[in-house]
């Protein structure tokens, strides 16, 4: 569990009993509880970092539930946060269709059960934790793949052009792991096969030059 990333919750309430209680109630390993106690707050901690799941009070001072859900569905960035509403027992049936319909995930009225709380932001975390491994292993696997090419290109001698036209040129065993990753990704160097003998390595590397010489030219004719 120590190499889980942690989850981001913000609990968005005026009632700092209230605020207290959640906390309390869903706080855990791995877990990050986040407090806000308008929309406006709200919205500033959105934009400064990122969270798996919103807990949003209806009723708040500046700008209510409804509408912080509403600036928050406007950015793009923030258009697929999980909200979840919370509001008073006494909220009127229109008001909970409203706030399904402005793109909240669920709907709970105060005093919430704690164990149904606990258990749908457990789903939005375990969600969260499995996007991020899958993200993990896109990378190892990207990685490896880079692995693989760069150990068949050891014969290879390789010529590579900046974006101002110059040349470097030699076999890839000599490049940094760094520089052949950004090379094989962009796609931007030339390479030419090369043979273990000595002579026909030399008549290839200038031939490469020659070309990479020429690209360098052509390069800053064009600018």
């Amino acid at each position: 569990m120590t190499n889980e990333p942690v989850a981001n919750i913000l609990i968005v309430d005026d009632d700092a009993k209230s605020l207290v209680a959640m906390e309390a109630l869903l706080s855990g390993p791995g877990r990050r509880l986040v407090r806000a106690e308008s929309g406006s707050e709200a919205l500033r901690c959105l934009l400064r970092e990122d969270f798996v799941l919103v807990l949003l009070d209806v009723r708040l001072p500046d700008m209510d539930g409804f509408e912080t859900a509403a600036l928050i569905r406007q950015r793009e960035s923030l258009r697929y946060v999980p909200i979840i509403f919370l509001s008073a027992i006494d909220t009127l049936e229109d008001d909970a269709y409203r706030g399904v319909a402005s793109g909240a995930v669920d709907y709970l009225f105060k005093p919430v059960v704690p164990q149904v709380l606990q258990a749908k932001v457990s789903v939005f975390i375990d969600l969260f934790r499995m996007n991020e491994r899958l993200k993990r292993q896109a990378v190892r696997q990207t990685e490896e793949r880079f692995r693989l090419v760069i150990e068949s290109l050891q014969d290879y001698a390789v010529c590579m052009l900046d974006t101002q036209g110059r040349s470097s040129f030699g076999p890839t065993s000599s490049l940094p792991r760094s520089a052949t990753r950004k090379m094989i990704s962009s796609g931007s160097p030339r390479s030419l096969a090369t043979s273990p003998s000595a002579s026909r390595r030399k008549r290839l590397l200038r031939k490469a030059s020659k070309s990479c010489s020429a690209r360098r030219k052509s390069w800053s004719n064009s600018s």
